[in-house]
């Protein structure tokens, strides 16, 4: 299960920022690394709202810093866990 939830955040958040899968690493941190912006944040929080059936609080988008964070977060928030 963690696996799934990981590969499905990867892209994702791949997608979002148009870089390959090969660019992000668990821990490559989305705004200092990879230049993650305000508007490229609240894209991907929609996405993955969408994807995983979920609300993300905008006060909680700020923390989603890296991969793991966001699989983190999913692990405990996703409807399907």
């Amino acid at each position: 299960m963690f696996d799934e939830l990981y590969d499905e955040a990867k892209i994702l958040i791949c997608e979002t920022l148009g870089i390959p899968e090969e660019a992000l690493q668990a821990d490559t941190h989305l705004v200092d690394d990879l230049g993650l912006d305000a508007a490229l944040g609240a894209e991907l929080a929609a996405r993955i709202e969408e994807r995983f059936g979920i609300t993300i609080p905008a006060e909680i988008v700020p923390e989603l810093a890296t991969l793991d964070d966001v699989v983190a977060y999913l692990s405990g928030q996703s409807p399907r866990g």
